[in-house]
């Protein structure tokens, strides 16, 4: 017991930091409302849509005891996922709570990261400066509590970052000190497990601080003792490389069909701010940005790397410049490193080498994190130094920089609101009279007591500031529970009555994952992992989304279903869009399978399956048409020889209701086709009224339906109605579409009806050819197939090198269907297929595993390390 109080004695700083960090971010939860402290939660744009799903799915699988390999919930192999949003131990979390808490278990995530950075950065501190003073803890909030955690707390995967970044620099300091190495390879290592894209960034700046630092600690130039420190500092990174090899190797395989590894160079800064306004935007309260479309403020397109440690940091900064106990050389170096991240802000050549030789799809400036972990070193230095500072230069340096706060607003400055500028002048003048008591010798053992209390009322008012405004669009705690029994219910009942391989999809979705939360194969995804070709084709193919790395299932044809093998879609009984169901017409496609209070169950009749036989001139498939309809048509031409099974129609007649200024409202009529019609706007600056609904991307159009026309409007759906097909059935007549045009056009939309005998036949001679799986594991496929003559296998599985295909036992090439699609050939006759999936570069990663490792423990037992 005498050992334990000892222990906490010695080390109280760093407890300190973390119970004092915990409760100010639990203080920031009840003050906002969150979970477990009210009904919002930490759910918000992607961790609402990519990781809080994914992390269900990962809960899921471990507690089911399925395999990690390929997930067809996300259509994809499951590692490239898991490295890029799951793999951070403090995941394991997860798994000591039950299911429905999981969503209390994010902002747990969230809190518990955020302590352990300021704690990790106070341990930093105390190693780096050699004392363990209370006047660390607040460096430690400040930099945990900053501009960069504000903005994207809620990508959590992230945060790991800010935990491991102090350690890897003390671990690079050993180095150069001590000739130590395991710090630096055991923290580089998990962060690189962690989080790779950050990890990225992270040892892009290792080289510079190990430059910096070994000049900052060498004063008589050794070139032997120089190369022994470098020679352990390269092998340290290689061995950190190569003991997460065995994650690491295997997605650097699979990063070939991924956006997330676009080449292209940015042409011009993809923000334009002036060195002025990035220098005012390091106070305290200024605005963050995470999406540039919700950050920008003053002049359009202008967003400001989110590079705040407080105001303190400021005054401490140039005070550490004009300090003259402390040695030219370091501030040059220090300079020097801060301006390597300031020259970075303006260039956009570096800005793509940062984020992964990748322009980044929002979240700018995610580096950032490091320059505000410079600026802390900085500040601690200087507060510990600032002794021998003059009095008088201190209170020039309060005064001018009370000022320079004072001068935001008239400089138009308006990336800081007026209240944060009184917070700033507020703290500034605080943390003055602390200085003043300091120099006077009074209230002594309370002055780091009161800075800590300044500095945790500051980051608490700056991140309330900031949540306060962009907290909109964060789920409440039951955004992800309220259905889940239910849909879960529903998919446990398909997966009772069929035992086949399909994917299902949801009509109004919680999420773009919800194959992943509610755990079923689906097409829908949002991943920065997601196959580009994969996303590309199925807007091409009149779905939503954005072409690499999102897919919005809407429901466009049976043709796009019979494609993906979307066999049944799940709605709510009081869902805004009701499927294609053929309830009022004589071709029914879909029926309804399952039906309560809650949930209706849909089935497509009109399936083929996961894998079947088709001409060989699929591969003559063209996708790169700009009208869906026509490359929908010529898959089933080039599968079957069947054409045309999509046919356009035209209205008959054309009314243009009014004409003011930009806005033009046309009426549209056309004859019933006796089956479904297809309509695809193209523009999306036209918005219409179909069915009582309207369809529009914002609300101008509610200021003319009272005044022209009379209209039951039964719903606004308010979504990008550019680009994807909306399938529209009526047993009436006549059916009716309005338009609202800005900049009338002739025409923005395209409008088709199927042939529902030709479709039906193509079906049937599909089915001829049709793969009979008998087993399915996701990453292993068996199936028979029986052929009259020689075929292509068309599979809805994504071309993937990893996937390994034999025909009766022989190993058969593989290729891109559609430049999507996994294809093979079949001869004559009867086949076994078997489709197995490898991680490629699993076997040669855990090799270099490890060998890494085995090299560790060698260099451990010889003291090398």
């Amino acid at each position: 017991m005498q050992k334990l109080i000892e222990h906490f004695k010695k080390n109280k700083i760093y407890y300190l930091t973390f119970l004092i960090s915990f409760s100010i971010i639990t203080i920031l939860y009840i003050i906002r409302g969150i979970t477990p402290f009210g009904d919002s939660s930490v759910l918000k744009v992607d961790f609402l849509h990519q990781y809080g799903p994914m992390l269900g799915e990962f809960y899921d699988r471990v507690r089911g005891g399925d395999q990690l390999i390929y997930s067809f919930n996300m259509g994809m192999p499951f590692i490239r996922n898991f490295m890029n949003y799951l793999s951070s131990p403090f995941n394991l979390i997860i798994f000591l709570f039950n299911r429905e808490n999981l969503v209390m278990v994010f902002s747990l995530l969230i809190a518990l990261k955020v302590s352990l950075a300021s704690t990790a950065m106070v341990y930093y501190l105390s190693k780096r400066f050699d004392t363990k003073t209370t006047y660390l803890i607040p460096f430690g909030i400040l930099y945990a509590f900053s501009a960069w955690f504000i903005a994207y707390y809620y990508n959590v995967m992230w945060l790991d970052a800010l935990v491991f970044l102090p350690l890897i620099i003390l671990g690079i300091e050993k180095i150069i000190n001590e000739n130590k190495g395991l710090l630096y390879i055991g923290s580089l290592t998990v962060l690189i497990i962690a989080n790779f894209s950050v990890a990225f960034m992270v040892c892009l700046f290792l080289p510079f601080y190990f430059i910096a630092y070994l000049l900052i600690k060498t004063d008589k130039w050794n070139p032997k003792e120089i190369l022994e420190k470098s020679f352990l500092f390269i092998v340290g990174s290689l061995l950190a490389a190569g003991l997460a090899s065995i994650l690491l190797i295997p997605l650097i395989f699979g990063l070939n069909y991924i956006s997330a590894t676009s080449t292209l160079l940015p042409t011009q800064r993809m923000s334009d701010f002036t060195f002025i306004e990035l220098l005012a935007n390091k106070f305290s309260g200024v605005n963050t940005v995470n999406l540039p479309n919700l950050g920008t403020y003053g002049r359009y397109g202008i967003y400001l790397p989110n590079m705040s440690v407080g105001v303190l940091s400021v005054v401490l900064g140039i005070l550490f410049f004009i300090n003259k106990s402390i040695k030219l050389k370091e501030k040059l170096i220090y300079a020097g490193l801060l301006s390597l991240f300031i020259i970075s802000f303006f260039s956009p050549l570096l800005d793509f080498i940062w984020h992964g030789f990748h322009v980044p799809n929002g979240f700018p400036f995610r580096y950032s994190f490091i320059y505000s972990f410079i600026m802390i070193i900085i500040s601690c230095y200087s507060l510990l130094k600032i002794d021998k500072v003059p009095p008088n230069v201190v209170c020039i340096v309060y005064v001018l920089v009370m000022l320079l706060i004072g001068l935001l607003r008239p400089f138009n400055f308006q990336n800081i609101s007026m209240p944060m500028i009184i917070l700033n002048w507020v703290l500034l003048s605080s943390s003055f009279i602390i200085y003043i008591l300091y120099k006077k010798k009074l209230l002594k053992m309370v002055i780091p007591i009161i800075l800590i209390v300044i500095v945790s009322f500051e980051v608490i008012f700056s991140a309330n500031h900031n949540w306060a405004k962009h907290w909109q669009g964060a789920a409440s705690i039951n955004t992800l529970q309220e259905d889940y029994q239910d849909i879960r219910n529903a998919v446990n009942i398909i997966n009772k009555n069929d035992p086949d391989v399909f994917r299902i999809e949801r009509l109004m979705r919680t999420t773009f994952n919800d194959g992943s939360w509610f755990n079923f194969p689906t097409t829908s995804i949002s991943s920065s992992m997601a196959y580009e070709n994969v996303a590309r084709l199925h807007t091409k193919l009149g779905n939503r989304g954005n072409d690499f790395n999102i897919i919005i299932y809407m429901q466009t044809t049976p043709i796009h279903d019979l494609i993906f093998n979307v066999r049944y879609t799940i709605g709510k009984v009081n869902d805004r869009i009701r499927p294609i169901i053929g309830e009022t017409n004589n071709n029914p496609i879909h029926y309804r399978f399952y039906e309560n209070n809650q949930i209706v169950i849909y089935r497509n009749e009109y399936h083929v399956g996961l894998m079947f036989g088709v001409n060989n001139n699929i591969l003559n498939w063209e996708i790169n048409h700009e009208n869906p309809f026509i490359i929908q048509n010529d898959f089933i031409y080039q599968a079957t020889g069947i054409s045309q099974v999509l046919k356009e129609i035209t209205y008959f007649n054309r009314e243009i209701i009014f004409n003011e200024g930009e806005w033009t409202f046309v009426r549209y009529s056309f004859e019933n086709p006796g089956d479904n019609i297809y309509f695809q706007f193209y523009n999306r600056h036209n918005h219409f009224i179909l069915n009582n609904q309207i369809h529009a991307t914002f609300p101008p159009i509610h200021d003319i339906t009272d005044k022209y026309e009379t209209f039951d409007i039964t719903d606004t759906i308010f979504h990008g109605v550019g680009g994807h097909i909306i399938p529209y059935e009526t047993t009436d007549d006549i059916t009716t579409l309005y338009v609202m045009y800005q900049n009338y056009q002739e025409k923005a939309f395209r409008a088709y009806t199927i042939d529902h005998a030709l479709f039906s036949e193509a079906v049937t001679k599909l089915r001829k050819n049709l793969v009979e799986i008998d087993t399915f594991k996701e990453y292993y496929i068996r199936g028979t197939v029986s052929t009259e003559e020689p075929l292509t296998i068309f599979t809805s599985i994504p071309f993937n090198g990893g996937w390994e295909v034999t025909v009766n036992g022989e190993k058969v090439e593989t290729f891109r269907i559609g430049e999507t699609f996994l294809g093979f050939e079949v001869d004559t006759g009867e086949h076994e297929i078997v489709l197995r999936y490898r991680n490629k570069g699993m076997l040669i990663g855990s090799l270099i595993t490890v060998s890494s490792l085995m090299i560790i423990l060698v260099g451990i037992k010889y003291r090398k390390l």
